[in-house]
């Protein structure tokens, strides 16, 4: 490490050569034709913008497996649904109380000539307003015969019996109000019984009557022809009268006979039915499990909310168009995915968790290594792109940690972090301005921070756009040995500048938090801007997945080679090294 690296013993800082000089601002990017020049070497003549789109993505296929992944991962989720489920249940239970129960048993009598299911009306009956107001009044309670009805049940148990089942809420209550009920039907069922009794007493001295004034009628023409010379036609009418009358007599005197048959016959089967018709059992509380109501709330809210909580992960799983499987990283970047960590756990509150200090993680130091391989495989200088897709803080937290360990070892290392806000320069410690500056991170390891400005896109030090860059940061970037730059990509603004800072690009892509476009325009933007050994690194991978991810489970809709490295195509590069990146070499 030479003399400008090291720093400044007698204060601790860095020295006025070290202070953060600024970058100046880009050039105009190339005219069209470097870029279709590019375009056609990569695909080939006339293939940009007519099958940018042929690119075969495909999501995973929906089995039991895809499910059990889907739950695992939002297990949390799923979990705290299923939790505030159980809390409501709970708090049902207690806001709502439980009703007491009372029943009370009726035993009918049947009336004669009663028609079948005569039993049902005698129910329709009972559960009616009459009889719910008749029991208000008996109890005088403050309520409307239709909440009383809302509140007991009666159902028919056998040919005979009628059940009733009252709700309320105490148990002196339930019982009073059974009993009540009871005893209004069978006042009901009487007055109706003697109310029945006396039309038919009604109908009978009707049907007297009527005998009887026939009678009266008869006597009284008899009566009147009586006591006259008649003539022999009005002697035969006379005596026509006559037996008139005496049939009209015995035909009343039956009449009689049958009507008091009948009224007797009507009040005893009335009597029989009214004394028959008797309360069979007072009203008497039934025993609730309390256990059981728990259960019943409990239970129900958690099942509640476990059924919302699997229902919403399963169809988001469905629904999303995020990528997770290696296949579908690999398909859509068009470039191998050579490591699959699972999730690296960063948290600004948590002390273990914030900065470098999150590197003890075992998918972070996995990644970290994969990156410091890639960047220190062959013999030379080595220029890396480190391009995170979907979560930038990852991506940053490695490059760094990466940088700093390959500083750690001896190497000269130049951290370029191009990207907002400057995460991975933040990390290693460097200033919040821009510039070049030299950094010391834990007392070993020394290396050079590049932060550009933030309202434009910085042109690298090496390839066609070496002339533009900044003469310090070219100063700093030809000695080095890594120069690993940590940029995001932006559709909007293309990754041409790229090529001035590395030949090779390792895409760190999250699952689930990047579509199949946004890393499909990743890997077009990196091939377009000539580099040439690019390979993909999938974060937080779930451990159900089986596939490959490598280059030859590509689809082969396109099969053009790769592109050469854009010094090659301003020939500072021999043609014959076209192509042999760190990534190749590490490769072979």
């Amino acid at each position: 490490m030479n003399d400008e690296q090291k720093p400044n013993e007698a204060n601790g800082s860095a020295s006025d050569a070290d202070q953060p000089v600024r970058f100046r601002p880009q050039q105009p990017r190339e005219p069209a034709t470097e870029q279709a020049a590019l375009s056609d070497i990569y695909y080939g003549e006339g293939s940009v913008g007519d099958d940018a789109s042929d690119v075969e993505l495909y999501a995973g296929l929906t089995s039991l497996g895809f499910f059990q992944a889907a739950l695992r991962r939002s297990v949390a989720l799923w979990c705290s649904l299923a939790v505030i489920g159980l809390l409501i249940g709970g708090a049902l239970y207690v806001a709502l109380p439980p009703k007491y129960e009372a029943t009370s048993e009726l035993y009918l009598t049947q009336q004669p000539g009663a028609p079948i299911g005569w039993i049902v009306d005698d129910q329709t009956i009972a559960q009616s307003n009459t009889i719910a107001a008749m029991s208000i009044r008996a109890l005088r309670l403050h309520e409307s015969p239709a909440d009383l009805v809302k509140a007991y049940t009666v159902l028919p148990v056998g040919n005979r019996v009628l059940l009733i089942t009252v709700k309320a809420p105490s148990s002196t209550a339930a019982i009073a109000e059974a009993n009540a009920i009871a005893s209004a039907f069978l006042k009901y069922q009487a007055r109706l019984l003697l109310t029945q009794e006396h039309l038919v007493d009604i109908s009978l001295q009707n049907q007297l009557s009527q005998a009887e004034h026939q009678l009266a009628v008869l006597g009284a023409q008899i009566t009147a022809q009586s006591g006259k010379r008649l003539s022999p036609s009005a002697s035969a009418a006379l005596a026509r009268l006559e037996t008139q009358h005496s049939q009209a007599v015995g035909a009343l005197t039956n009449l009689k006979q049958t009507v008091n048959a009948a009224q007797s016959n009507a009040h005893t089967a009335t009597t029989d039915t009214i004394k028959g018709s008797v309360i069979l059992s007072q009203g008497a509380l039934v025993k609730q499990s309390v256990k059981k109501r728990i259960a019943l709330f409990a239970g129900g809210g958690l099942l509640g909310g476990l059924l919302i909580g699997v229902g919403f992960v399963v169809l988001r799983a469905l629904l999303s168009g995020r990528l997770r499987r290696r296949d579908e990283v690999a398909r859509a970047l068009g470039a191998p995915v050579l490591l699959s960590v699972g999730k690296i756990r960063m948290s600004p509150w948590w002390p273990g968790r914030r900065g470098l200090a999150a590197v003890g993680d075992a998918s972070a130091q996995r990644l970290i290594r994969h990156l410091q391989n890639v960047a220190t495989s062959g013999p030379g200088q080595t220029r890396l792109a480190v391009v995170p897709v979907g979560d930038p803080s990852t991506a940053a937290l490695c490059a760094a940690a990466a940088a700093t360990s390959c500083a750690e070892r001896g190497l000269k290392v130049v951290l370029s972090d191009l990207c907002a806000g400057a995460p991975a320069a933040r990390l290693v410690g460097a200033p919040r301005a821009a510039g070049v500056q030299k950094v010391t991170v834990n007392e070993a390891a020394r290396l050079v921070v590049a932060i550009p400005e933030d309202d434009y896109v910085p042109a690298g030090p090496f390839g066609a756009h070496a002339a533009h860059a900044g003469d310090e940061l070219a100063a700093a970037c030809r000695p080095a040995d890594v120069v690993l730059t940590l940029a995001v990509l932006d559709p909007a603004l293309g990754g041409d500048y790229l090529a001035g800072w590395a030949d090779d690009a390792v895409v760190v892509v999250t699952a689930g938090r990047s579509s199949a476009a946004a890393v499909h325009a990743a890997g077009e933007m990196l091939r377009l801007a000539g580099l040439t050994g690019i390979s993909a690194v999938l974060v937080a991978a779930d451990k159900s997945d089986e596939s490959l991810g490598s280059s030859h489970s590509l689809a082969p809709a396109r099969s053009a080679p790769r592109a050469p490295a854009a010094e090659s195509l301003s020939g500072q590069v021999p043609p014959e090294f076209a192509g042999h990146s760190a990534l190749d070499r590490s490769a072979r």
